[in-house]
């Protein structure tokens, strides 16, 4: 890892934990593995089933289910029967699971600063819609 000097990591931030050890100068939650991490931006406030999470994370079922394990575990997410399907559950965000959103939110925003220096704000406009369209368009599959 390197030292805060205004560059990214060498070959870039390629996982959560890096660039939030990049931008915050330590280590990421140790109890929030890089491949755990992929969990929280995809569960809504209602619940998701581990299936759903796969297919927004645009990973294997198994993959979702380990990284949910071992975020229930830690007390960052926890499941509930599903009302609308007694076979499976729901994944919910802890109360702790809930306070890592400011922390990544924070850490985008300063990698956003830093696209926008490397390019221009104008281009990282264009990339967030074309982002955010890509995923409604998951969503919207999904639901």
């Amino acid at each position: 890892m390197t030292s805060r000097q205004g560059t990214m990591p060498k070959g870039g931030a390629t996982r959560l934990s890096d660039t939030y050890q990049f931008f915050f100068g330590e280590p990421y939650r140790p109890a929030i593995r890089p491949a755990a991490a992929n969990v929280f931006p995809f569960v809504p406030t209602e619940g998701i089933t581990v299936s759903g999470l796969a297919d927004l994370a645009r990973v294997r079922k198994q993959t979702m289910a380990q990284a949910v394990e071992q975020l229930e575990r830690t007390g960052y997410v926890e499941r509930r029967p599903n009302p609308r399907d007694r076979r499976s559950q729901l994944v919910f965000l802890t109360e702790r699971g809930a306070s890592v959103t400011p922390i990544t939110h924070a850490a985008a925003e300063r990698v956003e600063r830093r696209w926008a220096e490397v390019t221009s704000p104008e281009d990282l406009e264009a990339l967030r819609g074309s982002l955010l369209r890509l995923l409604r368009e998951l969503r919207s599959h999904h639901a």
